[in-house]
C-alpha cells in the first residue's frame, strides 16, 4: 500500500491486473447469485409440478436442483467477500477452516452421488421397465438420496479435518486435493457412465415401437435430460481437474476463476434444459405469468 502512490510506470501492470480479478470475483459472485435464484425457482416449480406428484424420477430431479442451490449459494458467500475467506483458507482458525472447506466441497461431491444413483433409475425405468414400480430401491429412492448426501458430507469433513490437522507433506501439498478430486470423482463417475451407456443402448432399440410410443416419448424425453445434465457435469469435471492441475503448478489461479464462470454457467443449464424439454414445465410457466393454458386433450407430456 505504501508504494501505491508512487507515479512511476512500473507498479500499473499490477493494477490492471488487480482491476482485473476484482472484475470477476465481481462477475462471478453476480453469475453465482442469478444461478442461485433461478435454481430456487425452478426447486418451486418442481415441487408443484402436477404432472411428477408420485413419481420416483422426482427425487432425482430435486435432488440435482438442491445440489445447484448448495454450489451456487456457498460460491456466492465466497466470491462476495474472497479476501475474508481466503484468509481464512490459509490462515484462520483450524475450525473456522474446517467449517468452511466443509460448506464449499460438500454439494460439489454429492453430485457425483446423485448422478450415480440417478443413473440407476434410468436404468430401471428403460432397461427393467416390468419391475420398476416394484424394485424396492425405486421406493427407496428418497433415503438413498439422504444417505448420499450424509455419506459425502462425513466423508468431506472428515477431508477437511485431514487437511487442516495433520502435519504431513503428503497431506499439505495441493496435489493432495487433486488425487481427492481424481478418487472420490471419477469412481461415481464411471459407475454413472458404464450404466448410462446400457440405458443409451436400450433407447435406440425402443425408437420404433408403435405399441408404446406415448409411454416410450416420455421415457425417452426424461432420459435424454439426465444424460445431457450428465454429460455436462462430466465436463465440468475434467475442466476442474485441468484448472487445479493448471493453478498449482503455475500458481497462477486466474483459470480457476475462468472455471468458476464455466459452472455458474452449468449450475444454470439444469433448470433452462429441464424446462425447454417438458411441456407440464413450460405450461405450468405460462400458467404463472397469466397465459391461458394450451389445451390438454390428446397430448402427452
Amino acid at each position: 500500500m505504501e508504494n501505491s502512490t508512487n507515479t512511476s510506470a512500473a507498479p500499473a501492470p499490477k493494477e490492471q491486473s488487480f482491476e482485473c480479478v476484482e472484475s470477476l470475483q465481481t462477475t462471478i459472485s453476480t453469475l453465482y447469485g442469478l444461478a442461485f435464484v433461478i435454481n430456487i425457482f425452478h426447486l418451486f416449480v418442481l415441487m408443484n409440478l402436477k404432472s411428477l406428484k408420485g413419481v420416483p424420477y422426482r427425487a432425482v430431479l430435486i435432488n440435482l436442483t438442491l445440489s445447484d442451490i448448495v454450489v451456487s449459494g456457498s460460491m456466492v458467500m465466497y466470491y462476495s467477500c474472497l479476501p475474508y475467506f481466503g484468509f481464512i483458507n490459509f490462515f484462520g482458525p483450524p475450525e473456522h477452516r474446517i467449517v468452511l472447506n466443509s460448506v464449499i466441497n460438500v454439494a460439489n461431491y454429492v453430485g457425483y452421488y446423485i448422478f450415480a444413483i440417478g443413473s440407476v433409475e434410468k436404468y430401471k425405468a428403460m432397461c427393467q421397465a416390468l419391475t420398476y414400480n416394484t424394485s424396492i430401491f425405486i421406493g427407496k429412492l428418497p433415503i438413498a438420496f439422504g444417505a448420499a448426501w450424509i455419506l459425502v458430507l462425513m466423508v468431506i469433513v472428515a477431508k477437511a479435518v485431514v487437511e487442516v490437522k495433520v502435519e504431513s507433506p503428503y497431506v499439505q501439498t495441493p496435489w493432495f486435493r487433486v488425487i481427492f478430486l481424481l478418487v472420490f470423482a471419477l469412481t461415481p463417475s464411471l459407475f454413472s457412465a458404464g450404466t448410462l451407456m446400457k440405458v443409451y443402448k436400450e433407447l435406440r432399440k425402443i425408437q420404433n415401437r408403435s405399441e408404446t410410443a406415448a409411454q416410450d416419448r416420455q421415457t425417452r424425453r426424461a432420459t435424454s435430460y439426465f444424460i445431457t445434465i450428465f454429460i455436462l457435469f462430466m465436463v465440468a469435471l475434467l475442466i476442474n481437474i485441468v484448472a487445479l492441475a493448471v493453478g498449482y503448478s503455475t500458481r497462477n489461479f486466474m483459470v480457476m476463476r475462468l472455471y468458476h464462470i464455466f459452472k455458474t454457467l452449468y449450475t444454470m443449464s439444469n433448470t433452462f434444459i429441464y424446462g425447454w424439454r417438458s411441456k407440464s414445465y413450460r405450461r405450468y410457466l405460462r400458467e404463472m405469468v397469466g397465459c391461458c393454458p394450451e389445451p390438454t386433450v390428446g397430448r402427452v407430456d
